[in-house]
């Protein structure tokens, strides 16, 4: 269903914690975005990621100033767009991991890249679309357990991670991976040991969403 939780607020969205949560994930949906400022001042300074690809681009009119000046870094909202809050010092360099829009496609992109750089041919560019009938499978990759992967969301509080179990819930049950479809099967899963399934209310599955409530009683 959608890239964010219900309730999350805009003001993060271009944070490491607030990722759009996709099946098909790099790098927990974000880059490390580098940028440098010129040689002197009033030319465009220079941005690089890594991992590297082109995914992001820097706002047109970014420019080096003469002063001592180390802006913060920003993505703009539903866009591939990073941003200066200011002009950035003569070779004076700024770093900040952001969030990136539709996790998947840059995953894809990532691959591309890796594929040219093997040698491999790749006519065409990276594009969201529904698989064929006639695709064929490559190759896989096992996922390590379930228990190992809820070890890494509890010691680093890993939203992604969260995002991603909570809604495999319903994938697992009804083939179709949804928040609120995996909230229906967790109020079947409480009423099964006499909980009260309306103590407690469910908006995402990492805790970002202020929508969240749950009582002591339930907790018990």
């Amino acid at each position: 269903d959608g890239p964010l939780g219900t309730g999350w607020s805009h003001d993060y969205l271009d944070d490491y914690y607030a990722a759009e949560v996709s099946a098909l994930t790099v790098d927990g949906g974000c880059v490390t975005v580098i940028v440098r400022g010129a040689d002197r001042a009033g030319k465009a300074p220079l941005m690089r990621l890594e991992p590297y690809s082109d995914y992001l681009t820097l706002a047109p009119g970014s420019t080096t100033t003469g002063g001592d000046a180390k802006p913060r870094l920003y993505r703009h909202l539903g866009r591939n767009i990073v941003a200066l809050s200011g002009p950035i010092g003569v070779g004076q360099r700024v770093e900040s991991t952001l969030t990136v829009r539709q996790p998947g496609l840059h995953a894809a992109t990532l691959l591309l890249l890796a594929l040219k750089r093997a040698g491999t041919a790749v006519a065409g560019g990276v594009a969201a679309g529904k698989t064929p009938e006639s695709a064929v499978e490559l190759g896989w990759h096992d996922s390590q357990p379930l228990s190992r992967l809820i070890a890494t969301v509890n010691l680093h509080s890993d939203n992604n991670y969260a995002e991603a179990i909570q809604r495999t819930i319903s994938l697992a049950k009804s083939g179709v991976g949804s928040c609120t479809g995996s909230v229906d099967y967790i109020d079947k899963w409480a009423e099964g040991f006499g909980a009260d399934s309306k103590a407690f209310l469910m908006y995402d599955g990492c805790g970002l969403s202020r929508m969240n409530s749950v009582t002591p009683r339930f907790l018990v």
